[in-house]
């Protein structure tokens, strides 16, 4: 007969006490610790992050990390450039973004870092930190979902905007809509 561990137990009941009191209408984040079971039957106490996520309408997800040694919070580390609202299937999802060459990443604005969604550039934005000059998150195509807009406003005074529309699967990029190294934003015309 295989043992099973007592944190998992422990855990399991944590979070049922969670789902009892009510989290399916917002999300809940705690810290708990808990005395596990080891392999050889020593108890340990171990923190962690406990997550609940509701997903809109039928799915929860749970996230259960090791708290950090030093308790710091991944969104002190200057890695979010901007904040959001990204609205999905009729409810508010409160988002930071962080951005890189390749893409922009929206994460839930919480203390553990857990990816909501994500885009990809059509091409490598290798300014992108420095240009970047905001996100909405509007409806661009009118069926009730947040599409990612982004813009850069690069050195050379050029101006690129990138559209993403939300079409169930993911965001899927719109080069109709978009611009890339348009026209100077502003030009100097004195005579």
């Amino acid at each position: 007969m295989k043992k099973i561990p007592g944190c998992m137990l422990i855990s399991a009941a944590v979070v049922g006490c969670v789902l009892v009191s009510g989290c399916e209408t917002s999300d809940y984040t705690d810290n708990v610790t808990t005395g596990c079971v080891d392999e050889t039957g020593e108890i340990a106490e171990t923190d962690y992050n406990i997550s609940i996520y509701d997903s809109f309408e039928t799915d929860i997800f749970i996230d259960m990390e090791e708290n950090n040694e030093d308790g710091a919070d991944w969104r002190t580390t200057g890695i979010i450039i901007d904040y959001g609202i990204i609205t999905r299937n009729g409810k508010s999802v409160d988002v930071v973004v962080t951005l890189d060459n390749e893409g922009a990443s929206f994460y839930y604005d919480s203390s553990n870092k857990k990816l909501f969604e994500s885009v990809s550039f059509p091409f490598s934005v290798t300014d992108s930190w420095d240009a970047y000059n905001a996100v909405y998150f509007d409806d661009v195509n009118s069926d009730g979902e947040s599409d990612v807009i982004l813009h850069f406003h690069h050195d050379d005074y050029t101006f690129t905007q990138l559209v993403w529309c939300w079409d169930n699967n993911g965001y899927v990029y719109r080069e109709e809509l978009s611009c890339l190294r348009d026209e100077p934003i502003w030009v100097n015309k004195m005579e």
